[in-house]
């Protein structure tokens, strides 16, 4: 399957298309197990889920394509959400409480 994620195409759209994609293979007569859609999908994935795919390799949890795209999105909102937004806190020494400065 030659379908790679194209670069800011959030995931839900990408795993949609994949899914529909496995969904007339098998309905044109092939027969893909679970193990094998997953390792499809992987392949098609952009290296933004690197991270994720090797968190998902050491762990080798069994999921279908649907916890798969559920586990992809919480990874994308959490990764690409905060890569937008950084904020930090920064502490100053100065006045504590209802203490003044002189």
């Amino acid at each position: 399957m030659n379908c790679k994620q194209k670069v800011g195409t959030i995931i839900k759209e990408h795993m949609m298309k994949i899914m529909a994609y496995l969904s007339e293979a098998q309905a044109n007569g092939a027969e893909i197990d679970a193990a094998t859609q997953l390792v499809m999908d992987f392949q098609t994935l952009s290296q933004d889920f690197d991270l994720f795919q090797a968190s998902y390799n050491v762990n080798r949890k069994e999921m279908s394509l649907t916890e798969l795209m559920k586990e992809l999105q919480a990874f994308e909102n959490i990764f690409k959400g905060s890569g937008s937004k950084t904020e930090a806190n920064v502490a100053e020494p100065g006045v504590q409480g209802n203490e003044k400065r002189a």
